[in-house]
Parts: structure tokens; C-alpha cells; sequence
């Protein structure tokens, strides 16, 4: 199945990114101190704010590069259309650029609380960060494209190449030139600007051989989707990002640095996320552009059961043995002590937000967005009052519990809205057979682990390491094998073996 291997292709390039550069941020806080991490940490904060000016341009590219591939645009038409995206995210690119410029001193002064980390200093590191946003911008763009033309195998092999690149260069950078925050930002930003220049030049070697013009008109006709997809981005990011922007203000930016510490972790749920979402979201636009709704409804739970396998085995580990994986990480008794109990809370609800990605793309596929926008109202009238109120008081641990309560209301009544329209019949198989089955047997694995951490009490780093991966692996076999497609990916697996050590015997 194409899809499949989409989704291992870019679970395999999402795996070795984010062992790379966990392997290497220890060296990274080494060089930098955990107050320039906790300014990197505040970039990527304004990063997801600045997708609001997105305007729904690159989910709609995915969208319409896969209904192109669906038939359902000209090669000209195709070509104008992303011409035209490409006009206004280059233009936008460069505003977001020259405001952070223009904004670095007053985010340096009057935002971020400094200790030891200059005003100067901060603010030069802000206007350097301001390039490597634009440049990252736009691939964003170029990024979405290629997954909408279902493309994830090259984009796979150029994720694992730059990631590659980006460490190797960016720790010789430090070491050999200068090991400051500039120096850091400038390497990160020639390696997004060479991915950039790769995945552009990739996407119209894919593309007709038309040239592309700009045109209004070609916009006109996407409009409502796109709109539909900015009120969802505004909506997503208040619940997503609002308590973090919260926190940058009212902690310490050394305190915040831990705090983004946390928020890697946690990011090694987006691992699996977001290859999942790349490879369902244009498959199923596809599917629904040739209106074929029983393979249509076999891939969404082929979907959903592998978002189930690959999610839950990671966010119950973070659960249970967060202590035991950070310190296995840093070797560092007080840093686990802090960052321990944020990853712990967290996992809850990066879990059931990562599982709500394969419904999200079947919404997306059918241009239905109203139901995101209605759930996302209500959450952040819920959500926006509770941070105001708890983490000014109690910090990230409230901010991840009210995380975790949102994303259990999307859980619950998301699924339930959606296929009253769309696949009717189907939420009680994914509930039960999707995510029930696999979560049992996962429960039943940690079981086993927790009783062996009681009764192993490891303490040096080799031993935690060693009960977080037991605990990982184990999960996650049972969780394979308690679905249908985890199953029939175990035996095409173990039939190639046996296919290859036959010719080898021959």
C-alpha cells in the first residue's frame, strides 16, 4: 500500500531528525547555557503565531496538490495556483522578517525576563532569528506541497539528510568558530535555507512543465476552504500556544529554557503525528476527490489503528517513566526533578490531540471545517479563562492539565459530530477496534514494566534507560499486534525477511 509506505517513510525520517537532535542538544545547552535554549524555546513559540498570516495557504496546497493528482485540476491550473501561493507567502515571509527585526528590543526588554543572558545580546540573537523564520516560512510551504503529491518517500530522505547536516554543521560551528548564540542561529538558518532551496527545486520538477503565472482568480477559487482553515489556525493556536506565551512572560527565561526542555520531550509524539497526518490527509482527498467510499473508509481505520500503535506506546512511556527518560537524557538529577512532572501531564494531551489528527484529516479531506471551528470556539472559551486563572498560580503542571482536559472534550464529541455526517456507523470501530483494542494492550505491558521498576529500583542512567526502552518496545508490539494493520504490516514485514534470506540462500 503507497500509503504505507508513505507513513513508515516519514515516520523513519521523523524518528532519525529527533534522535539527532536529541543526541545533540545536551552539546547544544553545553555551548549555549539554558537561557539562550529558553530564547530558542521562545522562537518557536512566536513561530506558531506567525502561522496565523499562513491564511490557510499550506493545508490548501496539500489539499490541492492532492486533488490535482486526483484529476481534478489542469496542469496549467495547478501551476498558476502555486505560483500564485508561492507570490504571497514570499511577500508575507518578508514582513514577519522585518517586524521580529523591528520588535527585537522590546521582546528583549519588556517580555522575556533576563538573567544573565544581555539585552544586547538577546535582541542581535532575535534579528538574526528573524532570517531563519522567513526562511523556514517558506518551507512550510514547499513542504506541504510535496506531501499533498504524496511525495513523503523523497521528503523522507531529505529530512533524515538535513537533519544530518543541520547537527554535524551546527556543532562544528561551535566548536571550531564560535560557540555563541549568533553563531548557533546562523548555522541553523543556512541548513533551512539549503532544505528550502531543495524542496523548491524538487516540487516544479514534479510539477507540469507549464509556467506558472500569478493570478488572482486562482486564489478566488480556494477561498472558502482557506478561510475556513485561517479561523481553524487562529482558534488552534489560542489552544495551543497561549499558555506557552503565558509562561515565556511570567517565568524566567531560565525557567522557561526547562519548560522547553519539557516541550522537546513531548515533541517526540509529533514524531508519529505528523508522518501520519502527511501520508492520511492527501490519501483520503484523493479518495474522496474519486468518491470511493468503501477504500475510503478502510484507509481512515488503517489510519487511525496505526496513529493508535505508534502514539499511545509513547505518551504512556512519558507517562509512567518521564523521571526515568529524562534522567537516562541529561544525567542531571535536578533538571529531572523540574522537568519531569510537566512531561508527565502533557503526555496526556498531546496523546488524544495526536490521536484526533486521522478524523482531522478525513474533515479536511471532504472541505467540512465548520465542525473544527465550532469545537475550537468552545474549547478556547473554556481554555482561555482556566490559564489566566491556574498558571499564573501553579505554572506549566495547570497549563498541561487544562491541555489534557480540551483535548479529551475533541476526543469525546469531536468523533461523535463528525460521523454523524461523514462515514456514519464508523465511530464505534474506532473507538473499540482502532483504539480500544491496542490501549488494553498497552495497559497490560506497562503493568509489567511498573512492577518491574518497583522491584529493579533503577538508579544509574544505563539502568533507567534500559526500563524506558523495555517499557517503549514492548508497548509497542503489543499494540501492533492488537490491530488489524499492525498485523498485516508485522507479517509483510516478516515475509520479505523470509523472501530475502531465500534469494540469499540461493
Amino acid at each position: 500500500m503507497r500509503a504505507s509506505l508513505n507513513v513508515f517513510s516519514s515516520f523513519t525520517a521523523g524518528i532519525w531528525a529527533a534522535a539527532v537532535g536529541l543526541l545533540v542538544l545536551p552539546v547544544y545547552l553545553r555551548y549555549l547555557g539554558i537561557e539562550s535554549f529558553g530564547l530558542v524555546g521562545f522562537l518557536l513559540t512566536l513561530q506558531a503565531w506567525f502561522l496565523l498570516l499562513d491564511m490557510g495557504l499550506s493545508p490548501t496546497s496539500s489539499r490541492e496538490m492532492a486533488r490535482y493528482s486526483g484529476g481534478q485540476h489542469s496542469a496549467q491550473g495547478i501551476r498558476d495556483l502555486f505560483t500564485s501561493f508561492e507570490y504571497v507567502y514570499a511577500g508575507l515571509g518578508m514582513l514577519l522578517a522585518l517586524a521580529l527585526v523591528a520588535g527585537s528590543r522590546w521582546l528583549a526588554t519588556d517580555w522575556l525576563q533576563l538573567k544573565s543572558l544581555g539585552v544586547d545580546d538577546a535582541a542581535r540573537a532575535l534579528s538574526w532569528m528573524a532570517v531563519m523564520v522567513a526562511v523556514q516560512w517558506m518551507g512550510t510551504l514547499y513542504r506541504s506541497a510535496i506531501n499533498g503529491l504524496q511525495q513523503q518517500v523523497w521528503l523522507g530522505g531529505l529530512t533524515v539528510a538535513m537533519a544530518s547536516l543541520r547537527a554535524l554543521g551546527t556543532l562544528a560551528v561551535l566548536a571550531w568558530i564560535a560557540p555563541t548564540l549568533d553563531a548557533f542561529v546562523l548555522a541553523q538558518t543556512a541548513s533551512f535555507l539549503l532544505e528550502a532551496a531543495l524542496m523548491r527545486w524538487y516540487l516544479h520538477r514534479r510539477l507540469p512543465a507549464a509556467r506558472g503565472r500569478f493570478r488572482p482568480q486562482a486564489l478566488k477559487a480556494v477561498w472558502q476552504f482557506a478561510a475556513g482553515m485561517t479561523a481553524i489556525a487562529v482558534l488552534s493556536t489560542l489552544l495551543n500556544q497561549m499558555d506557552k506565551l503565558l509562561l515565556a512572560r511570567l517565568l524566567t527565561l531560565e525557567q522557561f529554557g526547562y519548560f522547553s526542555l519539557a516541550m522537546t520531550v513531548i515533541g517526540a509524539m509529533a514524531i508519529v503525528v505528523t508522518p501520519i497526518f502527511n501520508a492520511a490527509y492527501p490519501r483520503l482527498a484523493e479518495l474522496v476527490a474519486s468518491d470511493q467510499e468503501p477504500l475510503l473508509a478502510g484507509e481512515y481505520h488503517a489510519f487511525s489503528q496505526i496513529a493508535a500503535f505508534t502514539i499511545l506506546p509513547i505518551a504512556a512511556t512519558l507517562l509512567l517513566f518521564a523521571p526515568e527518560a529524562i534522567y537516562a537524557w541529561t544525567g542531571d538529577r535536578q533538571l529531572t526533578a523540574y522537568v519531569a512532572p510537566i512531561v508527565s501531564v502533557w503526555a496526556v494531551g498531546s496523546a488524544l490531540n495526536g490521536l484526533m489528527h486521522v478524523p482531522y484529516a478525513l474533515q479536511l479531506a471532504i472541505g467540512w471545517v465548520r465542525v473544527s471551528i465550532v469545537l475550537n470556539v468552545v474549547a478556547v472559551a473554556v481554555m482561555l479563562p482556566s490559564i489566566l486563572l491556574l498558571v499564573p498560580r501553579y505554572g506549566a503542571v495547570a497549563a498541561g492539565w487544562i491541555w489534557a482536559i480540551v483535548n479529551l472534550f475533541y476526543f469525546t464529541a469531536g468523533v461523535f459530530v463528525m460521523h454523524r455526517r461523514v462515514l456514519p456507523a464508523q465511530a464505534r470501530r474506532w473507538y473499540v477496534r482502532d483504539l480500544g483494542i491496542p490501549c488494553a494492550a498497552i495497559l497490560a505491558c506497562m503493568l509489567v514494566a511498573l512492577g518491574a521498576r518497583s522491584w529493579l529500583q533503577p538508579e544509574g542512567r544505563g539502568a533507567s534507560a534500559a526500563l524506558v526502552a523495555a517499557a517503549l518496545l514492548a508497548s509497542g508490539l503489543c499494540a501492533l499486534l492488537a490491530t488489524p494493520t499492525g498485523r498485516a504490516l508485522a507479517g509483510a514485514a516478516a515475509r520479505a525477511v523470509r523472501s530475502r534470506h531465500a534469494v540469499a540462500r540461493q
